[in-house]
């Protein structure tokens, strides 16, 4: 069974703030962030923010880097949740606003070109809102699908992918779910527009994460996945499997039955922990779950799908994790 291929932006090594600090770490200097990233065993690629991080500018500087520290080019997110668009950028009432953000996503492309990446991510995070009566629907509908139709027509090879979440930063986002994403992908209408599935904020939008994977999938749509895990109620990204293994083991299953192998983005936050201990054992858990999937073999899981028993399926599961037979 082929692995799936991960990567990490150095970032995740510096402090991370939470609601009542600015961080429990000291910080480190560009290099040394890049030094630890290049120490992790199982992890092929590094993603980048643009702008903030890495722009026009710099990229080939990047570039250089990422050679050096023997990993590939990942993929780029669109930083758009800076103070500037904190009431919005493509749905931004203000027209200078929403050029910039547009500008802003440009620019993504073109550092994409300039590494060989094929695909940017595009995060809505203050496009929604706060309060009852504060948006005109209609009107932030048609902006987005206006903007994701000319963002898609610039560098058409580069791809581009939208990551929905419920909420945070705003309260209410827009894009908040699988449907959400789908149906403007379908109203906008480009082959080259699709979903990063970030798979912590399917739990927190009360979605089935396999069923959310499979839909994508079915439609081949699915350009990217973020990997982190959580109590369901908020965005914890707390290391993979810790917290809903069984839900996880389902979705290796799906992205193996769909020969699935983009990136798979390590989201997480250890803003207290230490972050190379949570990226390897976050890397681990998933290669504990795609073993455990080829142990009891699709052909398996795909009869006990047909058959519809769910006690089967447990007890298959929990025989294979724990390495008994029990009492039948």
């Amino acid at each position: 069974m082929s692995h799936l291929r991960f990567e990490v932006n150095p970032a995740i090594f510096q402090p991370m703030s939470d609601r009542f600090g600015v961080g429990y770490k000291d910080e480190l200097d560009e290099k040394r962030c890049f030094e630890l990233t290049a120490a992790l065993p199982d992890v092929e690629g590094m993603g980048f923010c643009c702008p903030g991080q890495i722009n026009r500018r710099n990229a080939l500087e990047y570039a250089a880097w990422i050679r050096k520290c023997g990993k590939q080019p990942g993929t780029i997110i669109l930083n758009n949740w800076s103070r500037e668009f904190g009431w919005g950028s493509f749905t931004n009432k203000n027209e200078a606003i929403r050029v910039r953000s547009m500008e802003y996503a440009k620019e993504c492309k073109d550092v994409s070109a300039m590494l060989g990446m094929d695909t940017i991510t595009v995060w809505l995070a203050d496009d929604g809102v706060d309060y009852p009566f504060q948006a005109d629907y209609f009107r932030a509908w048609d902006w987005m699908v206006a903007v994701f139709t000319d963002l898609c027509d610039y560098r058409p090879e580069i791809r581009v992918a939208i990551e929905y979440k419920i909420r945070e930063p705003r309260i209410h986002q827009f894009i908040s779910t699988c449907g959400d994403a789908l149906e403007l992908i379908g109203d906008v209408g480009k082959e080259n527009l699709g979903v990063a599935l970030d798979l912590g904020h399917s739990l927190i939008a009360g979605e089935r994460m396999a069923y959310s994977v499979a839909r994508i999938m079915k439609k081949g749509k699915l350009f990217r996945t973020h990997w982190g895990d959580n109590y369901r109620h908020w965005d914890d990204d707390v290391m993979i499997g810790s917290v809903n293994p069984l839900d996880f083991i389902e979705v290796v299953y799906w992205l193996h039955k769909g020969n699935w192998d983009g990136w798979c983005d390590l989201d997480l936050y250890p803003f207290k922990d230490d972050a190379t201990a949570a990226i390897n054992e976050s890397v681990a858990n998933v290669r504990a779950f795609e073993a455990l999937v080829d142990y009891i073999g699709m052909s398996t899981l795909d009869e006990i799908i047909t058959c519809d028993e769910p006690g089967r399926a447990v007890r298959t599961i929990r025989e294979a994790l724990f390495d008994f037979r029990s009492e039948r």
